[in-house]
């Protein structure tokens, strides 16, 4: 049988005390009276809130009783009224079962100190990736067939810095059947190929340049060869050595002796140290860019612990300083973002923290989310250390 009285549909509804035919039809009910859902909703709240343990007797009043002693007209209001008395009850109830307690009063919401966030950055200091080839991690300048020339001058003026070598230019017009001599003569003898392994070898077009500078290299003669630094400093040139006589050039010897004119100072990074830095380099920029900067920030901190004398210990100070700077980016943004959604500034730093995790930024991040989360406002900030 259905229950007569609204509220008393009310209480089978909440109970899950009614047939499913019944429910379906109360819930549409629900559905088109907006009042009567807010009822509905509050009632079911406050009866899951006070439900009886066990061994505590009915009350002794019952609905029947408290509707005879109101007014017969305008039902609903009686209703309202009933709920009314009903939600003052189970505060009561709530309060001497001790559901509501009065929040222990904040003090004034204190700075998020950052250990390790940066606020600023020297405008001097650089921190764009540097250009570290791709082609350095599998690169050998000599290999069985011969010596093993890049094609690009500013490929193998970066590799050349960064392995600290001196770059071996041989500039030849594409058509020229002397420099095809020597490439099948004299830059296979033993003695130049075992030269060649201390250099990076570039071979070039000499009619890719512009015709100044076309000019300039033919005024120390041809073929043309340069020993520079990765800069482009010029260690040595030896163009227009050539006798015409392949047999009759040492061209070990002039290889030799350019490669004792080199005042650099510093010690090569051995080849093979080299193609494992450049390929650590190359797993560090994808997890950079791909958001894992935990890991990013442990290939970097590998490169700079490297202690090598070229390029490498610079690009892992550089991914560092870059990794740190996006954590103040999340920072600057979220705390805007708070301003409008505190709840979207919240899932957006959670986010941020996950990305972080492995780097000594993930600490600070965590702080302020955990201040969003206990006391909902975005904290102020301490950038002092």
């Amino acid at each position: 049988m259905e229950p007569r009285h609204p509220l008393e549909r009310i209480r089978a509804w909440a109970a899950g005390e009614l047939a499913p035919d019944e429910r379906l039809r109360f819930e549409r009910d629900l559905a088109s009276d907006p009042e009567l859902a807010q009822l509905a909703h509050a009632y079911r709240d406050v009866h899951a809130l006070t439900a009886l343990d066990e061994g505590v007797p009915d009350c002794a009043a019952s609905l029947e009783n408290i509707e005879r002693r109101m007014s017969p007209t305008r039902p609903w209001r009686r209703v309202a009224a009933l709920a009314a008395g009903i939600l003052v009850l189970a505060s009561a109830a709530l309060v001497s079962r001790g559901l509501f307690r009065s929040e222990p009063e904040l003090g004034p919401l204190e700075p998020v100190t950052l250990a390790s966030i940066p606020l600023e950055v020297d405008p001097d200091r650089y921190i764009e990736a540097l250009p570290i080839p791709a082609t350095l991690a599998s690169f050998h300048p000599v290999r069985e067939e011969g010596i093993q020339w890049i094609h690009e001058l500013d490929e193998a003026r970066e590799i050349a810095w960064l392995t600290n070598r001196p770059l071996l230019v041989f500039a030849r017009y594409e058509v020229c059947p002397v420099a095809d001599r020597l490439r099948k003569t004299t830059l296979i003898d033993d003695r130049v190929l075992a030269l060649a392994e201390e250099c990076v070898p570039c071979e070039v077009d000499i009619e890719g340049f512009l015709p100044d500078d076309t000019k300039k290299m033919l005024a120390y003669g041809y073929p043309f060869f340069e020993l520079q630094e990765g800069k482009g400093t010029v260690i040595s040139n030896f163009s227009g050595d050539y006798p015409g006589d392949v047999g009759a050039w040492n061209f070990h010897e002039v290889l030799r002796e350019g490669l004792d004119d080199r005042k650099d100072g510093t010690s090569p990074i051995p080849w093979s140290l080299s193609r494992d830095l450049a390929d650590l380099h190359a797993r560090a920029r994808a997890g950079e860019e791909e958001g894992r900067f935990g890991d990013a920030r442990r290939f970097y901190e590998e490169l700079v612990a490297s202690g090598t004398s070229g390029g490498f210990v610079e690009s892992g100070q550089r991914g560092i300083l870059r990794i740190a700077l996006a954590a103040r980016d999340v920072l600057i943004e979220v705390r805007t973002l708070a301003l409008a959604d505190l709840d979207a500034a919240e899932d957006e730093l959670a986010a941020a923290l996950e990305r972080f995790r492995g780097t000594p930024h993930a600490n600070d991040i965590e702080g302020v989310l955990r201040c969003i989360q206990t006391r909902h406002e975005f904290p102020p900030l301490d950038w002092s250390s």
